[in-house]
């Protein structure tokens, strides 16, 4: 069986988040038929730093002289033996596990381990949904979403699998064709029903403007069209298991969370690149509105060819 991804690469920070977001990817590994790299990246020491930040941070004196070198050894031989201790439980279930220090900012060297090593899957946490922690945490999941050139799988806290369901919101974009491909293929993989859904947004198209509010859910012709033109995305996505379809019309992201809720989908699969200036789903605002507001995992996926806006790492000159 083809894998559905081959190199997973799991972004941790010991936080209470972190053993959620290890024990989804561990177990996606197993279905995926992956190999697991699990990374805690550290921001680099300077000798003009008061704070070491790591799983051993400490203080540091700035009128106490610092040897950087030893200081940053300290901190990867620290991260590295937490490394070891948070996946010891995960050792010998069949999953080939790694683990790695990186140093830099979180996001910057995530993506630059994809560039440079081929990950086709990230896995990262969040701490929740308040504002707060989208400003502290959650600021790095966004901006893996927006920027990483791989699928990105959000964890969201009390995710569990098996899934029983899986929910992919499709603009019938280019980039909604692959998470629609990779929607199928995980919901066979694990078992899961594949619910696919088109939101038919009022203020996209001009005719339903001249008609009254009250109108507006009145239009079976149209209503019949898009659920035709859904059914004919789904057979060209070359899906492995039979969808359940639904069209809706009115707000977008108020209706993915409903939906989700409504068929109890464990995971969210959705594109962050799509159409705009056309009647459907303005699919790369959404998928991070979803992600902010919904209490459900999200997988976000990119359209084939793309290039994330983080240059690549310079080589080192040669000397």
């Amino acid at each position: 069986m083809t894998p559905i991804f081959q190199k997973i690469l799991v972004p941790v920070d010991f936080s209470d988040a972190s053993p959620a977001v290890l024990s989804e990817a561990v177990t996606l590994a197993k279905v995926a038929g992956a190999t697991l790299t699990v990374v805690h990246v550290i921001p680099p020491v300077s000798g003009g730093a008061d704070m070491a930040i790591g799983p051993d941070a400490m203080m540091v004196d700035w009128r106490t002289p610092v040897n950087v070198t030893e200081l940053e050894e300290r901190l990867r031989t620290g991260t590295e033996r937490q490394l070891r201790m948070a996946v010891a439980d995960y050792l010998g279930q069949g999953v080939d596990i790694h683990v790695r220090t990186l140093w830099g900012s979180p996001f910057v060297e995530v993506i630059h381990a994809v560039q440079e090593e081929g990950y086709d899957l990230v896995v990262v946490g969040t701490h929740g949904r308040s504002a707060i922690a989208r400003m502290f945490v959650g600021s790095t999941s966004t901006k893996l979403v927006r920027k990483c050139p791989c699928p990105v799988w959000v964890v969201k806290p009390g995710a569990k699998t098996p899934l029983d369901a899986i929910l992919a919101p499709i603009d019938f974009s280019e980039v909604s064709h692959e998470s629609l491909r990779l929607a199928g293929e995980l919901a066979a993989r694990l078992n899961s029903s594949l619910h696919v859904l088109h939101v038919f947004a009022r203020e996209h198209d001009y005719l339903l403007d001249l008609m009254p509010e009250d109108d507006f859910d009145l239009r079976p012709p149209r209503r019949h069209e898009l659920m035709s033109q859904l059914q004919a995305f789904a057979r060209n996505s070359g899906l492995k298991i039979e969808p359940v379809l639904h069209v809706k019309q009115g707000d977008v992201t108020p209706l993915i969370l409903s939906t989700a809720d409504e068929v109890n989908a464990g995971l969210i699969v959705m594109g962050t690149l799509g159409r705009a200036g056309v009647a459907g789903l303005l699919i790369g605002n959404t998928a991070e509105k979803v992600l902010h507001a919904s209490s459900r995992s999200l997988l976000a996926t990119k359209p084939p060819g793309y290039t994330s806006p983080v240059p690549a790492r310079l080589a080192h000159a040669v000397t």
